[in-house]
């Protein structure tokens, strides 16, 4: 046993010597364990992630990579199992936050109520939820694929491709007003719109977020009152 060990969970390499690595896996994580064994019968090198307990009581992400040296004299018998255990519990953790974070992400945006798309940096429409084909009056498959300036009316395209233009070039991150949207049936639905251009970590873009509200018939309302 290394010095590593400390670090790892926080034993004394002492501690450690003749005791059974099934103590320190949590209980949860046995089956990969055993599935990592069952591997081995038949290959020389296994890994595997699971949660071993630190010494304090916190469980940690490790990857555990262990080479089977065998007698081959005695028919393949194991002789020595060497494993090699590295800390993985940020790396870890994070992939598990990002994956919580995209589940949390794809529920928002399939059951919002109002009208969500995500759209291509030249227009075209990637994906759509069931609010935005209930505004339009539109099946997914119809949106998914055209522009979003084919929904617009043809009055309110200009504004939208400067708009569009400028958060592309970075002088502005969101734009946000109303415009006027094509409903299938040939009828003009008001929508509050604000759209957000998505970037990835180097700072190129990756799509538009535009959400879209039904607000027809608050204008409506409106011009009767004017």
């Amino acid at each position: 046993v290394s010095q590593a060990s400390r670090a790892v969970l926080g034993y004394h390499p002492e501690e450690l010597i003749g005791r059974s690595g099934d103590d320190f896996v949590l209980v949860e994580d046995i089956p990969v364990i055993l599935a990592m064994r069952n591997r081995a019968r038949e290959a020389d090198d296994v890994s595997a992630t699971f949660r071993m307990v630190r010494r304090d009581g916190h469980p940690i992400w490790v990857e555990a990579k262990l080479h089977i040296v065998r007698d081959a004299a005695a028919a393949g018998v194991v002789v020595e199992t060497h494993a090699i255990i590295r800390d993985v519990h940020e790396r870890v953790e994070a992939q598990r936050a990002l994956v919580e974070a995209e589940e949390r992400f794809r529920t928002a945006f399939e059951e919002g109520a109002a009208g969500m798309a995500i759209v291509a940096p030249d227009g075209r429409i990637l994906r759509v939820n069931r609010a935005l084909c209930a505004v339009t009056g539109h099946q997914p498959t119809e949106l998914e694929g055209r522009t979003m300036l084919s929904l617009l009316h043809p009055d309110d395209r200009p504004q939208h491709d400067e708009e569009s233009d400028r958060m592309l070039s970075g002088q502005i991150a969101t734009a946000r007003g109303e415009r006027r949207y094509l409903h299938d049936d040939g009828h003009v639905v008001w929508v509050s719109v604000s759209t957000t251009l998505v970037r990835d970590a180097g700072g190129a873009p990756l799509h538009f977020l535009t959400q879209a509200q039904d607000v027809t018939e608050r204008r409506r309302y409106e011009a009767e009152l004017r």
